[in-house]
């Protein structure tokens, strides 16, 4: 066997099996970060679209996409875990609608991830397509969700301990 096959077995084989915290196949806080970034505007998005197209919210998955089992909204596999609920391996996303407002609280599942609150809310009820939306993180690494934003002047406001997300 030659030497390159050699480092290859162990490299690839041994190593990350015999490695005590296996730190080669640990999920990557930035990785969560970035896909929770592509994620939840993705969904907002449908959000908005819903909304433009049947003066509501859609209140489940289902609802949303029209599918029980393609969800185009990330990259990593996600899966349904009830009508309000899907998951993909660094969060759980839950879906809450009313008439005027939805929100997507965004639960890490790693203590080393930020956590997240999304909100699409009516911001002018004379308007039906005035709709204010924003998205709030943690400003620590937390499997709690940061509580509602708050329309302001017609801006999104996050609550204290988070932090609004980039504009999208």
């Amino acid at each position: 066997m030659s030497n390159l096959a050699s480092y290859a077995i162990f490299f690839f084989v041994l190593l990350p099996v015999s490695y005590p915290s296996n730190l080669f196949w640990q999920p990557n806080p930035k990785r969560a970060h970035w896909e929770a970034q592509q994620v939840i505007p993705a969904i907002l998005n449908y959000q908005h679209d819903f909304y433009s197209r049947k003066s509501q919210f859609a209140s489940t998955f289902k609802e949303l996409t029209g599918s029980t089992e393609n969800y185009p909204f990330g990259l990593s596999k996600t899966q349904l875990m009830n009508d309000h609920t899907i998951e993909n391996k660094f969060h759980k996303f839950k879906l809450s609608a009313d008439l005027d407002q939805i929100t997507v609280k965004v639960t890490a599942k790693r203590e080393t991830f930020k956590s997240y609150t999304a909100i699409i809310v009516v911001a002018n009820e004379k308007s039906e397509n005035d709709l204010a939306r924003g998205i709030c993180q943690t400003d620590q690494p937390s499997i709690v969700p940061p509580d509602n934003p708050q329309l302001i002047e017609d801006k999104i406001q996050c609550p204290s301990g988070s932090s609004f997300l980039r504009p999208f």
